[in-house]
């Protein structure tokens, strides 16, 4: 359900990992805003990892990159999410959001990811935050909150979809 006026700014700041919840929130988005002329941004805040530098450039790229067996765990983990990135940007091209309208965000080394998110949210100017209702961790959830429960608090300004 969604309650009051429409955002003020066709800028939507699209929260991601590998849940299902998540996967619930990209179709979501897909399907109500493909062809509308919304730009969104695909995020990702990861804690503690600050020292990796994610290059991006392999999003436009219709063939995964090769890993070589000897890479390590962080290699297979940059791996991941770039596919994930990947996935997310073709449902959305197919819904109908234009290939130039989509951006794509990690922020390693955050301290909170609610935090994170809220913070991109009011440093790119986005009207709307979608975050999935679970994330990937119940042992994250019951000791430090749910991302969405803190994004709802934290993004007074925004309007906040959790799906």
């Amino acid at each position: 359900m969604i309650v009051g006026q429409a955002p003020p700014v066709k800028k939507i700041l699209l929260a991601v990992d590998a849940s299902p919840a998540s996967m619930k929130a990209i179709e979501f988005v897909a399907s109500l805003l493909g062809g509308h002329g919304y730009e969104v941004c695909i995020f990702h805040a990861i804690p503690g990892l600050g020292a990796i530098n994610f290059d991006l450039s392999e999003i436009d790229k219709r063939e995964p990159p090769e890993v070589d067996m000897s890479d390590t765990c962080l290699e297979a983990f940059k791996l991941k999410v770039t596919q994930l990135f990947q996935d997310v940007k073709d449902r959305l091209m197919v819904s109908g959001f234009e290939s130039e309208k989509i951006s794509e965000k990690i922020l390693p080394g955050v301290h909170s990811r609610s935090d994170a998110i809220v913070k991109e949210a009011e440093g790119g100017g986005y009207g709307t935050i979608v975050v999935g209702r679970r994330g990937l961790s119940k042992v994250e959830a019951f000791f430090m909150g749910r991302v969405g429960h803190e994004v709802v608090y934290g993004g007074k300004n925004f309007t906040v979809w959790v799906v």
